[in-house]
């Protein structure tokens, strides 16, 4: 009997061991996927959204495998289902802040599943050069003093590292740079002309971890040249106080100024910006100014009235391209005419706007001049009380604006009677308080112009017969002649001449003001003031009324 109850139980355990899922000869095993442990490296600028790897694991049944992370709480990396592991979208690596990211990635069979360890090792970025290109530093003038700078090294590091700077080479020592990469002359040290006109110096650049080399270049400019060098400008300036400030206004709209200036006292500055220069003089006396290089335009307008004053000559014009002549000599009173005996280069200007305004003194002879790129002539002349030069030979094809030219221009009265303005738009107040003109302009091609508004008014002396122009574009003609010198005859005559033009060429509701004029009262004038110009074309005219005429 107990014989058989062990055999019993022997027999049951052997079913039992048969039924066991592990048990290598049963149908029912089914093994866990093994997930060895793996290593990635990945740059600390490593882009999210990008494949870090591929999660590798293996399943001795080859059941289809799902890969996902443990209890992943940094959020930063991601795993899809075919175990490609990715740096989570908006996600960033820091190597300072952890070099290594440990991860439990599961993977499961679809029946079991096994965990195994994934570790990302961060790198730090690849550290690059700084990045600069040799360099030049033209006309550096040969009394430089020390300290000052004589240009500035352009470098620049490509992880915002700051730059440390050192020259390594500098045959004659006569160099220093500064902690931003200024390269000035040394402390105790001069350049001279006579001994080099140039010095080559190497200088390093350094990241911390990388460094460059490059060559610099200085080429010294001799202080005797300037003066002697057709290219410079040169003017006279009278100063008349000790201590006196002198600021040689400039156009801020020009951001090409690189000049050498030699104030003419011992002070020679070398100038990159577009600020107007001043200098302080001790004592009183004439002092001649050279201005040497890239120095497009003068514009004294910006200067104070003291500077303005102190400007005496332009003795020469130099041979550069000037850019614009806008308010060049404003309010430069006593400056009476140019010692230069050569004309300045006008090829590049467009604008003389204002450029002799309140020179009241100012009276050269500048007709030779080349003025035909000009656009701009508003106000040249304005307030230059006693211009009279001859501008006849002025080409002035391409003028659009001559508002204010001559206003209160009162001695001039040169014949200009050959220009042609046939481009000319707008002539407001140009002859306005011109007192002494009166010239025949009456072959003008006025064809354009659609302002003239107060053109003559207070020209005393003006009295022309301007009825052959050609006034189709017109738009204003209010107070035009007012206080003229104009006659009752020409002005007559002005007015049929313009009545004549015939009904589709004269324009329509112009104001016209020839205030103390009077108009003869015989059928012809009358005829086309009223009949013509006022009934049919509705003009209002404001004039003296008509008076009898031999």
């Amino acid at each position: 009997m107990k014989a058989k109850f062990l055999f019993l139980i022997m027999v049951s355990f052997v079913v039992f061991w048969s039924c066991e899922p592990n048990e290598p000869d049963s149908v029912l095993i089914n093994n866990a996927p093994m997930v060895p442990n793996q290593t990635f490296t990945v740059p600390e600028n490593f882009p999210d959204g990008q494949l870090i790897g591929v999660i590798q694991a293996t399943d001795k049944d080859e059941d289809a495998l799902e890969f996902s992370l443990f209890q992943e709480s940094s959020g930063l990396f991601e795993v899809a289902k075919n175990g490609n592991l990715f740096l989570a979208a908006g996600k960033t690596l820091s190597y300072a802040v952890q070099e290594e990211h440990v991860l439990d990635v599961y993977v499961h069979d679809g029946v079991v599943g096994r965990k195994g360890s994934v570790t990302i090792k961060v790198t730090p970025p690849e550290n690059l050069p700084p990045t600069a290109e040799d360099k030049t530093f033209d006309d550096i003038i040969e009394t430089i003093p020390e300290g000052e700078t004589i240009g500035a090294i352009e470098a620049v590091d490509p992880e915002g590292e700051p730059l440390t700077y050192e020259i390594i080479e500098d045959e004659d020592g006569l160099f220093a740079v500064t902690n931003n990469g200024e390269i000035v002359l040394a402390e105790g040290q001069s350049l001279d002309f006579e001994t080099s006109e140039q010095h080559t110096i190497m200088v390093s650049i350094s990241d911390g971890v990388n460094t460059v080399e490059i060559t610099v270049t200085i080429n010294v400019l001799d202080d005797g040249d300037i003066f002697d060098d057709p290219a410079s400008f040169i003017t006279t300036w009278n100063v008349e106080t000790d201590g006196q400030e002198l600021i040689i206004g400039t156009n801020s709209g020009f951001n090409n100024y690189d000049y050498t200036i030699d104030w003419g006292d011992g002070t020679v500055e070398q100038i990159t910006t577009n600020e107007s220069p001043s200098h302080v003089y001790q004592t009183i006396g004439n002092y001649t100014v050279a201005i040497n290089g890239q120095f497009p335009a003068i514009m004294m307008s910006e200067s104070d009235e003291l500077s303005r004053e102190a400007l005496v000559d332009v003795v020469q014009w130099g041979t550069g391209a000037w850019q614009s002549m806008e308010y060049a000599f404003f309010g430069c009173y006593n400056l009476e005419n140019f010692s230069a005996t050569e004309a300045p280069n006008l090829s590049q200007v467009n604008s003389m706007f204002y450029m002799f305004e309140g020179a009241t003194a100012f009276n050269d002879d500048i007709g030779d001049w080349d003025v035909s790129q000009v656009i701009n002539m508003s106000g040249v002349f304005k307030g230059a009380n006693s211009f009279n030069g001859d501008i006849s030979g002025w080409v002035v094809s391409n003028v659009t604006s001559m508002d204010h030219m001559f206003n209160g221009a009162l001695s001039f009265n040169t014949d200009i009677s050959n220009w042609t303005p046939s481009n000319v738009t707008v002539a407001t107040q140009m002859f306005f308080g011109a007192a002494s003109f009166n010239q025949d302009i009456s072959s003008w091609d006025v064809s354009n112009v659609y302002e003239m508004s107060a053109m003559f008014q207070g020209a005393v002396a003006f009295n022309q017969d301007l009825g052959a122009w050609e006034i189709f574009s017109i738009q204003n003609m209010s107070s035009m002649f007012n206080n003229s010198g104009m006659s009752t005859l020409n002005y007559s005559a002005t007015l049929r001449g313009w009545a004549s033009l015939g009904d589709e060429n004269i324009p329509d509701g112009i104001s016209l003001g020839a205030a103390g004029i009077n108009f003869c009262d015989d059928t012809d004038t009358v005829t086309a003031r009223i009949d013509i110009l006022q009934d049919a074309n509705g003009w209002n005219i404001t004039d003296g009324g008509s008076t009898t005429c031999n």
